[in-house]
């Protein structure tokens, strides 16, 4: 179908950003990697939450970001998360611009990133500078903190870093040494659980928690875990082999929890976001459960309420993705279902924690619907069709999904997988969203659901050039689509702005 040919052409346009941040040019200092990457993206979307900018404020901020967009895409790694964080210094206070201009370009590192409670092993947090953030020889005082789950602050230690141009600039805090117990890990850090690095001002006071300038978001995570992961995984992979699904539910399953336990490592690669943004110790926890639920023939995702990262299969594909059921829907009643596939260089996790600082998952909390974002790169060519398929059929064995009121968005990219999918299962939507990505559908489509169709005014990647004409070409061969243009908003930017109205838009549509 050509739809389907437009999406490949579209991909093939977008390839170089498929590629990983290892795959950048050598340069002075640490590597960037896709941790860092998404720990840039993550700070300006909160930056941006809540932050009521004038239109010229907000199409300048959008031009820019852009820029950083085009950095990335060209695979100039470092040069995309500088321009990111300059715009995250811009939204800062006057006075306290110039600190989160610093204190950005710093990585934190946990050495290592799994401590392990009772280990005689030493432990150091590292800043490393990523870049040169201001002039060389300028220096940057503050502290660091670390914070457990509940945001309790567990350690303040000052810092001064000297900036240099020419060589890496790492500053190093020994945690614990070779008395490294059990009972040093509980008073210094707080015994097992996730925990969070932030970068604040040397003013800040941790008794009373106030008067800090500090970074939107933390600059790094780590883990401290009562046994190691590797262990963990290990022991539980020898079970999930023997296990004998079945039925199609319980084999869904069974490939689920078998990726769920690959996700349990003690040392988590930067270049893997789930392993970066996700809790290793609740997917351990909840996987002490799932399994013994699968060996007695149970599907432990039936009904499921919250977010969690798994699975599904099609073929020989294994899809990741990522599930919210809000708390306060009935999984027994039919639940309408938002399927939002990201934009290239980003994934599975994108809609849940980045785009909008999150905002697709509170308005599935809003408006009340099963959210699910899969892998969008696994859905091209001439089994997309299939693969959605396949989707709701898992999907389908978990949750009486509303055959009424299925929607299906996404962005850039993803604008040209929900458009394939538009054309390819058109029938089985009730409406559908493409976020700058919309590039048209076959002159012979029939039988589609109303779409939306979004363009951004200032987007130098797709260009509403281009989407207007689309969009105008089949309303005009009568197909149920309607035009939006963003004025003042580029090509990424505009997804936190224009997701609830897209989201009210839908859901107000049955099939």
């Amino acid at each position: 179908m050509r739809s389907l040919r437009i999406f490949v052409l579209l991909a093939l346009c977008l390839a170089p950003v498929l590629a990983t941040a290892q795959d950048a040019p050598a340069a002075v200092g640490p590597q960037i990697n896709r941790a860092d990457l998404a720990t840039s993206y993550l700070r300006i979307e909160q930056a941006l939450r809540g932050q009521k900018l004038t239109p010229e404020r907000t199409a300048e901020m959008n031009q820019r970001f852009d820029q950083s967009t085009l950095a990335f895409f060209q695979k100039k790694f470092g040069d995309a998360i500088r321009q990111i964080d300059a715009l995250t210094a811009s939204l800062a206070p006057a006075n306290s611009s110039g600190f989160v201009k610093k204190a950005a370009a710093l990585r934190v590192r946990m050495e290592p990133p799994v401590i392990i409670a009772g280990a005689n092993t030493p432990v150091a947090l590292h800043l490393e500078q990523l870049y040169l953030p201001g002039e060389p020889g300028e220096s940057i005082e503050g502290q660091v903190l670390v914070k457990d789950a509940q945001g309790k602050v567990r350690i303040a230690e000052d810092f001064r870093l000297r900036l240099e141009k020419d060589r890496p600039v790492d500053f190093v805090m020994p945690i614990r040494g070779d008395k490294a117990n059990a009972a040093m890990t509980k008073a210094w850090i707080g015994g097992p659980g996730r925990y969070t690095v932030w970068i604040a001002s040397e003013s800040f006071n941790a008794s009373k928690n106030g008067g800090a300038v500090s970074l939107p978001s933390p600059s790094g995570r780590f883990t401290v875990a009562a046994e190691s992961l590797n262990a963990i995984s290990d022991r539980n992979a020898p079970r999930l082999d023997a296990i004998q699904a079945g039925t199609p539910a319980l084999e869904q399953a069974l490939a689920a929890l078998k990726a769920r336990n690959k996700l349990l490592t003690d040392a988590p690669d930067p270049e893997n976001t789930a392993q970066y943004v996700l809790d290793p110790l609740a997917i351990a926890k909840e996987l002490e459960a799932e399994i013994p639920a699968l060996e007695k023939g149970e599907d432990p995702f039936k009904a499921r309420k919250g977010d969690y990262w798994r699975v599904f299969k099609t073929g020989e594909k294994e899809i990741p993705m990522r599930v919210y059921l809000p708390a306060t829907l009935d999984p027994a009643k039919p639940l309408p279902l938002v399927v939002a596939f990201h934009g290239a260089g980003v994934d599975e996790n994108a809609f849940m924690d980045a785009y909008g600082a999150g905002r697709l998952k509170q308005l599935a909390d809003e408006h009340q619907f099963l959210l699910v974002t899969p892998l969008t790169y696994a859905f091209s060519g001439a089994t997309l069709g299939d693969s959605f398929d396949a989707l709701l059929d898992a999907l389908g064995h978990d949750y009486p999904i509303d055959p009424k009121r299925i929607y299906v968005m996404g962005h850039s990219m993803g604008g040209g997988v929900t458009t394939a999918v538009v054309a390819a299962r058109g029938a089985k939507l009730a409406a559908a969203a493409a976020l700058c990505g919309f590039r048209g559908l076959p002159a012979d489509t029939k039988d589609i659901p109303p779409m939306l169709v979004v363009a951004a005014e200032l987007d130098p990647l797709v260009s509403p050039k281009v989407i207007g004409p689309a969009a105008e070409a089949a309303k005009v061969a009568g197909l149920p689509v309607e035009y939006k243009l963003m004025a003042n908003y580029g090509h990424t930017l505009v997804v936190g702005e224009i997701l609830p109205e897209a989201i009210v838009w839908m859901l107000a549509k049955t099939r």
